[in-house]
């Protein structure tokens, strides 16, 4: 489900930890918080070297709650140009960010400022935690 997110809490010697999707959204919330977030144009543009060695976990989440973003945001407004953006990779184009970001319709700025928006205020909620 789209709107929640699950997690595993394990609490140990007065420890309360929390792992999944949970985790990763708190860490996401933080770091855009403290401006240490990466804007989405510069998200998808990494290669993938620099995407697994320069904070791997954050961009991991990151990379994960925008797909969540661009399918349910706004009541689902950016699925089908997210959706048009697969189906043209798929068959062929390349997978650029301008690809997706004439897809969307939307300068990186505005779809960036939506994207924080939606995670800080919007996104999904970490409701289900077991343990």
């Amino acid at each position: 489900m789209l709107g929640s997110v699950g997690g595993e809490r394990q609490r140990a010697e007065g420890r309360e930890t929390v792992y999944g999707g949970a985790a990763a959204l708190v860490r996401l919330r933080e770091a855009a918080a403290a401006g240490r977030l990466r804007s989405v144009d510069q998200l998808v543009a990494l290669d993938w070297d620099a995407f697994v060695r320069d904070d791997a976990p954050l961009n991991y989440a990151a990379a994960t709650f925008w797909v969540r973003f661009l399918l349910a945001a706004e009541d689902g407004r950016y699925a089908d140009a997210f959706h048009g953006y697969l189906e043209g990779v798929a068959a062929g184009e390349a997978a650029t960010p301008e690809a997706l970001r004439a897809r969307l319709g939307l300068p990186w700025s505005v779809a960036n400022a939506r994207f924080l928006l939606w995670l800080e205020f919007w996104g999904p909620t970490p409701v289900t935690l077991d343990g």
